[in-house]
């Protein structure tokens, strides 16, 4: 008895040990130990604008020349109505630990504004927002003739996805969130119980990160809920799906299609960078990391009708399809009532010209083409899903003050 007592606690004593090196991988760049830091309260501001210290990454290089935008700074007004209430803008950047804010009116900076250490030169991560450069490199993909057609099923493309869930969709389906694969995605609020309550989206990245599969296997897998083309839901996974679509009809890793088809072309100011999966393929549905003015230049292209110095980088065509929905079950009273969808990106509740590209945390690039307004805001913000109706007042407050809109308009 003593003797298996001994050998029960040495066993015990060898997984303890196995766990502590799992944990801490001393010989890894990217241990566990450092990807769970992500967000600690004290931590995530810092870990936000350096997620290359805590996840592998690919580069996505700019070009040579650098588009500049012109500039005439002017100070926001400190007011707002929301809810029936007069609020002051400050207070809310304050409850939003908003750490970037970039409104440009017309193609013309007319305020910038860095906080909670941020600098022009902040490399802050995206998280959702990245869905929406992945759309618009699917819409270019179709105007390079890559992509014969939306309603073309995923399988024709991807023929690891031939009679899976994900195969049978269309890729319209996948740019609407409305593939039908059984994906579950929920966020348990931070600092509450809820926040051990894993849905897939979380699952996905935690077995990629620490155990190094892939992404595309293991979305592969997924099983069909329901017919597609019926039901918004919002699934992460659908958005990797695209990014594999664009791997597989390019030939390039999709960080190289970015390069070519949008950072360079834009004149982004500085190289982004795209975390990645355990075999390093970026994850399509997150995670690239760019610095503020960049991430507005998306919004001015679309605000220009796919027009670049010139050049139609994307039709204009494309711009009115992405972003105004199509179908009844897109429409906002259907969607969740503050907000409808189109291809990754989403409009307000009775939007007027109004579409947005969101990350979980506060991240936003808002395009509002009647008034000709594309504002940029990042942010570490645990509380962003209480404060989204909010954030939309604001940013219209902020476009009508930069932007008046006379009574017979």
């Amino acid at each position: 008895m003593v003797r298996f007592f001994k050998y029960c606690f040495g066993t015990l004593i060898v997984l303890f040990v196995g766990l502590v090196v799992f944990y801490f991988q001393p010989w890894s760049d990217y241990p566990p130990s450092t990807l769970a830091s992500t967000f600690e309260p004290d931590k995530r501001v810092e870990n936000f604008r350096n997620m290359d210290t805590l996840y592998p990454y690919v580069s996505v290089p700019k070009g040579d020349t650098v588009f500049e935008y012109p500039e005439a700074m002017q100070p926001l007004g400190n007011s707002y109505t929301y809810d029936g209430e007069s609020k002051k803008l400050n207070s809310f950047f304050d409850k939003t630990q908003t750490t970037g804010l970039l409104v440009i009116k017309d193609g013309t900076i007319i305020h910038e504004m860095y906080r909670l250490g941020e600098t022009r030169a902040s490399k802050h991560t995206s998280w959702s927002v990245a869905k929406s450069f992945v759309s618009t490199l699917i819409g270019m993909a179709i105007e390079d003739g890559l992509i014969q057609s939306v309603e073309d099923r995923v399988e024709i493309y991807v023929p690891d996805l031939v009679g899976t869930a994900y195969g049978a969709a269309t890729i319209e389906d996948v740019l609407q969130m409305s593939s039908g694969v059984d994906f579950s995605e929920s966020y348990g609020e931070a600092g509450s119980n809820t926040a051990f309550n894993f849905s897939d989206a979380q699952k996905v990245l935690y077995r990629t990160w620490l155990l190094g599969d892939s992404l595309d296997d293991i979305l592969a897998g997924y099983e069909k809920l329901e017919d597609p083309g019926e039901r918004f839901y919002y699934r992460s996974s659908d958005t990797h799906i695209l990014s594999w679509i664009l791997r597989e009809v390019t030939g390039k890793p999709v960080e190289q299609y970015l390069s070519e088809k949008l950072w360079k072309p834009l004149g982004m100011e500085a190289d982004a960078y795209w975390s990645t999966d355990g075999v390093g393929t970026p994850i399509g549905f997150c995670c690239l990391n760019a610095v503020l003015r960049d991430y507005a230049k998306l919004g001015s292209l679309y605000i220009n009708g796919g027009v670049w110095n010139g050049q139609q980088l994307i039709s204009e065509d494309w711009v009115k399809r992405a972003t105004r929905p199509s179908k009844p079950h897109l429409e906002p009273e259907h969607v969740g009532g503050n907000r409808g969808y189109q291809y990754q990106w989403w409009v307000p509740k009775d939007y007027d010209g109004e579409y947005i590209a969101m990350g979980i945390w506060g991240q936003y690039i808002w395009v509002s083409e009647k008034a000709g307004v594309v504002i940029a805001r990042t942010s570490v913000d645990p509380a962003f899903r209480n404060h989204l109706d909010e954030t939309i007042a604001v940013f219209r407050a902020i476009t009508d003050q930069v932007s008046p809109v006379s009574a017979d308009q």
